[in-house]
């Protein structure tokens, strides 16, 4: 059975279990009077970076994603775990070197944000250097 990479990267943005590894999500904190957090790593091969966000309804959430390479995409998860965006929606992205998106956080609870790299890159054991800019407003 052949898979697009377009199916492929939507199958890893929404968690399907495709043999994936998933290092564990690292937890992010906005302490009173900060509202930016920037992350940095690196990814390699099939790896997928996940930061979870506790956030308030009402919140908004803003995400720029810088990086060199094309084959960088990133998710948003809500609570339950449902797609809320993923870079791979649009295809190829805007410009080479970063993607954004933000939104109003509709409830309270954890979110996930995770950064990956295309199936393609990834497949081939590629690595990828990220720059991750996280707001709540």
């Amino acid at each position: 059975m052949t898979h697009s990479p377009f199916w492929m990267t939507l199958a890893l943005a929404c968690g399907l279990s495709l043999g994936q590894p998933h290092a564990a999500a690292k937890t992010v904190y906005f302490p009173h009077n900060v509202e930016n957090k920037h992350m940095a790593g690196t990814l390699e091969g099939p790896q997928t970076a996940e930061y979870q966000l506790a956030l308030h309804q009402g919140q908004e959430l803003s995400i720029l994603c810088h990086s060199r390479k094309r084959s960088v995409s990133f998710f948003v998860k809500d609570p339950a775990g449902h797609l809320l965006y993923t870079t791979a929606d649009g295809g190829l992205r805007n410009h080479p070197l970063h993607d954004h998106w933000h939104g109003l956080v509709p409830e309270n609870g954890n979110y996930t944000v995770g950064v990956f790299l295309h199936h393609g890159a990834a497949q081939k054991g590629q690595n990828a250097f990220y720059k991750l800019n996280l707001s709540v407003h």
